[in-house]
């Protein structure tokens, strides 16, 4: 169990920084012209929820374990990401005049 976990934290930390890394790049490289392109649709439809469920499924079995330190340290980390990436959407909203 202890490696299965190890396992899929792992995974969401990379899932989570590759979110966040695909984020920051320029609209035109996930968009094509009526909709996303592969990179796009991979991140909106794979990524996302894929990290969204590893924080939840990692949650609930932190909580069974009562496993309070690494659980305060993913939330931390998850809810610093979402902050981030707001800030940085507001902000490509109002570069490109949607705003």
């Amino acid at each position: 169990m202890k490696f299965k976990y190890q396992k899929l934290n792992n995974i969401f930390y990379v899932g989570l920084f590759l979110a966040f890394f695909l984020l920051l790049l320029p609209p035109e490289s996930k968009s094509a012209i009526y909709g996303p392109n592969y990179l796009g649709w991979f991140w909106f439809i794979i990524n996302i929820p894929v990290v969204i469920l590893l924080f939840l499924y990692l949650l609930f079995i932190d909580l069974k374990n009562n496993n309070t330190k690494k659980l305060l340290k993913r939330i931390l980390y998850f809810l610093v990401i979402i902050v981030i990436s707001i800030i940085y959407w507001f902000y490509q909203a109002k570069k490109y005049g949607n705003i």
